[in-house]
Formats: structure tokens, sequence, C-alpha cells
């Protein structure tokens, strides 16, 4: 009843932006839910990507990017619901 754990590297020449990136499009566990999702996309616009740039990086439809940042700027009240 071992259970093995494979430690997660970083290569430490991955730019922040790149590790957000990461996130989304290696993620080969439990997909992100719609509110993390959103985070990840209001951070990257901190860093000047463009809803147009995050869809193509991330390969998400322009709608759905959009549809994220509407969520990052939604009242928690909302956010918790959506997560839950």
């Amino acid at each position: 009843g071992i259970e093995p754990r494979i430690p997660l590297i970083s290569d430490r020449s991955d730019s922040e932006e790149q590790r957000l990136i990461n996130t989304i499009i290696c993620n080969t566990g439990l997909r992100l839910n719609p509110v993390e999702e959103a985070d990840v996309v209001q951070r990257l616009m901190a860093y000047h990507y463009k809803p147009k740039e995050i869809a193509k990086k991330l390969g998400f439809d322009i709608r759905y990017v959009n549809n994220l940042v509407l969520l990052a700027s939604a009242p928690k009240k909302l956010k918790d619901m959506v997560a839950d």
C-alpha cells in the first residue's frame, strides 16, 4: 500500500507568466475550476497580456476568457457559488 509520489521540479528559467500558463495547459491532475482559471487570467492580465493573447496561449475561446475576466471581478459571494 505505498503510493508513489513524483516531485515537482520547477525550471527556474521559466518566467512567472509561463508558470501561470503551465498551471492550465500542463495540468494532468484535477482541472481548475472556473474561479481558479479566472484568477490565472487576472494574474496574466497584470503582466499586460491581452485577453486575445491569453486565449491563444491557453487554448481557450476568446469569449470564455472574457467571461473569466468578468468572473475575476465578481463579488466573492458569486465566486463562491461558482466554485461550489
